[in-house]
């Protein structure tokens, strides 16, 4: 048995369709930023023996199946190289709606026993989940969409690290904590297939994430306030809601939430 924990990254510049679904090879390249696992993240924990009817995880306490493809896949790779280590540290609950792919990152370093390069994690978190091999890095991290068939040249670097942007700061609303009605992967699966500008859109990259919450990015923190009162303007909250302060967390690049406050709206 074996526990990881991982952090949450958000697109900055999202990858929106799939050249090969299989492998799960992107139509462009992205971007992300990743966040504290302090403060954000999954714990993922795998359990496998020879005498299981099948592996077992955890996914911040809870039992699911391991029944899906992507799963299957990661643990294939990964095999081999399964070593027994734990982590206690605990990390705050992922509801199905909001940045859940990281347990697929995590599902991969949770099996890696052995000081692989960081590159060949990625490609195995890939697997799982096309944005969760940007989750292996702080700060801002690459995607590189590759070229080759098998998918070998297709993961994530790292652009800039944790001491690049101190004064970052992001907001995140979260609007349902619901699973998304249309799953990002058949969301893109219909855009390839029917889209006649789906190349033409992946040169420019699509910006935008396919969630159900917002997340805003700005320099500093009067910066963010203006977002959240333009926001509010322009989208108006049902009149029971309570707008005395909204929730404000600064984000240093490295991927730490370093402070906590609050925005008064005027």
């Amino acid at each position: 048995m074996v526990t990881a924990q991982t952090p949450t990254n958000i697109a900055v510049i999202k990858y929106w369709g799939k050249r090969d679904e299989d492998l799960i090879l992107p139509i462009n390249h992205s971007i992300s930023v990743t966040l504290d696992p302090e403060h954000l993240c999954t714990t993922t924990t795998v359990a496998v023996s020879p005498s299981f009817d099948q592996d077992r995880m955890w996914l911040n306490g809870k039992e699911f199946s391991l029944s899906g493809g992507r799963y299957q896949r990661c643990l294939k790779e990964i095999r081999s190289r399964a070593s027994g280590f734990e982590d206690e540290k605990k990390g705050i609950k992922i509801t199905e709606g909001r940045l859940g792919e990281s347990a697929f990152f995590s599902l991969a370093k949770a099996n890696e026993c052995e000081r692989r390069s960081r590159k060949r994690l990625s490609a195995i978190a890939r697997q799982g989940s096309g944005s969760a091999c940007r989750s292996l890095y702080g700060g801002f991290a690459k995607w590189i969409m590759g070229k080759n068939d098998d998918g070998s040249d297709s993961m994530a670097v790292q652009l800039a690290d944790e001491k690049h942007w101190d004064d970052l700061v992001i907001v995140i609303a979260v609007v349902s904590s619901r699973q998304k009605e249309t799953s990002s992967t058949s969301g893109m699966r219909e855009s390839v297939e029917t889209s006649k500008l789906i190349h033409h859109r992946a040169k420019v990259a699509y910006t935008f994430d396919a969630g159900p919450n917002a997340v805003l990015i700005a320099r500093n923190r009067k910066a963010a306030a203006l977002l959240l009162q333009r926001l509010l303007f322009h989208f108006p909250p049902r009149s029971d809601t309570d707008l005395k302060s909204a929730s404000l967390k600064r984000f240093r690049s490295r991927g730490t939430l370093v402070k906590f406050g609050s925005i008064p709206f005027e």
